[in-house]
């Protein structure tokens, strides 16, 4: 059983009052917020604690219980965190999707700025809430993976920004400047190597070390195609499966080819 089902349980039952989108930028929040007849107002305020506690003022000031809404925002990496961890912190419900299933439910829309994008995520909140799956914070084991293969990741970059030169190079330049240049490129390469496989190493003695996580891999490898550096991808994208609840959206509407199997890890 996955760790915390209780929390990541789809909330199909509560009738929320309110609905709050939130189109998250690097520097800025806007919030739009609606309850289950009409928009109701809009607030831009910087992505900081301020902003949000000035967000925070601007509902008391209105009536709006946050702790009788449903807070949706899309996936925008590190500039969700601030918000993520300020609500959640709060007990509030959070519901973290994923940018092109908010466009592709609503269908064709006009026009593109950051207090419509908020709108149109605010809409979406209310109109699919019973698609709602509650988003919960990562474990640290998973915090840890995904900053490692955050890091094999970069060093594979600069390993193949090193190979990729010399590789276009030859047949090109004197062959005798070519050898010396491999020569030259040789040491730094093997020693990313070197690193690449110690983080790689790293993030298998956390999976062993975890029985729900070396359970997982053992069942998702188990697919045709699927390695154990897709399985690190998908693990960390979908937080132990937990921010996704259809297998198709792994692969956009593309049939997986063992759907059974997705299926089942996504009821865990």
């Amino acid at each position: 059983m996955c760790p915390n089902t209780s929390i990541v349980t789809e909330l199909k039952d509560i009738d929320f009052e309110f609905f709050i989108g939130i189109d998250v930028s690097k520097s800025t929040l806007d919030f739009a917020v609606r309850n289950r007849n009409a928009p109701l107002f809009h607030l831009q305020v910087s992505n900081t604690i301020k902003g949000l506690k000035e967000f925070v003022k601007k509902c008391k000031q209105k009536s709006i219980s946050i702790k009788d809404s449903l807070i949706c925002m899309e996936h925008t990496g590190i500039y969700n965190a601030l918000s993520l961890e300020f609500f959640h912190h709060k007990g509030n419900t959070l519901w973290l999707e994923n940018a092109v299933q908010i466009k592709r439910s609503l269908g064709l829309t006009r026009g593109k700025n950051d207090k419509v994008d908020a709108i149109r995520i605010s809409e979406y909140a209310f109109r699919f809430e019973d698609k709602l799956r509650l988003w919960s914070p990562p474990r640290p084991q998973l915090i840890k993976i995904k900053y490692l293969t955050t890091l094999r990741r970069r060093f594979m970059d600069a390993k193949n920004q090193l190979k990729t030169p010399l590789n276009e190079g030859k047949g090109f330049v004197d062959k005798q400047l070519q050898r010396q240049l491999e020569k030259l490129n040789k040491k730094p390469i093997e020693t990313i190597q070197k690193q690449i496989k110690e983080v790689e190493s790293e993030i298998r003695a956390l999976i062993k070390s975890d029985s729900y996580l070396s359970g997982l891999f053992e069942l998702v490898t188990s697919v045709d195609g699927v390695g154990e550096v897709v399985f690190w991808e998908i693990l960390t994208t979908t937080n132990e499966f937990k921010s996704i609840s259809d297998p198709r959206k792994l692969s956009g509407n593309a049939p997986l080819e063992n759907d059974s199997l997705f299926s089942s890890i996504f009821a865990r």
